[in-house]
């Protein structure tokens, strides 16, 4: 069962993030509120969200949390992908992407370079599955 490594801090996390916590998205930030796992949420503009303690980046945390929720919208949601696997989270929760629609769903470009692909112009979901891809494989290779 090597292939399902780590995904317990997908389906059972310890602790998590909702990243763009906001009162837009307040029935998502009460659900896990109302998990009792360890969590936190950040938005620059915000110190809390519903009962959850914000932070105004991933970086500042209190610790790595197991997954995350990008709460984002589609024009953010790489950045905070790219900031939340930086800080050392491997578990992504990504609502909604690939059912944007309009200006929202232009293409996104530039990522081909990073994970290995000259695929050319990539939408939002075409990139997190190739960046969840890569970082599978490095923590396969670590684990060896």
């Amino acid at each position: 069962m090597g292939a399902v490594t780590g995904i317990d801090s997908l389906l059972s996390p310890r602790s998590l993030v909702v990243v763009g916590a906001s009162p837009r998205n307040v029935a998502a930030v009460e659900t896990v509120v109302a998990s009792g796992v360890r969590a936190w949420g950040v938005n620059p503009n915000r110190d809390e969200v519903a009962g959850l303690r914000c932070y105004p980046s991933v970086a500042v945390l209190p610790e790595v949390p197991e997954c995350a929720f990008l709460m984002v919208n589609h024009g953010r949601v790489e950045a905070a992908f790219e900031d939340a696997a930086s800080a050392g989270i491997r578990a992504f929760v990504v609502p909604g992407v690939g059912a944007e629609a309009g200006a929202a769903a232009k293409p996104t470009m530039d990522f081909d370079g990073r994970y290995g692909s000259a695929a050319g112009s990539w939408t939002t979901d075409m990139f997190v599955e190739a960046v969840y891809k890569s970082i599978n494989e490095r923590l396969r290779m670590q684990a060896r």
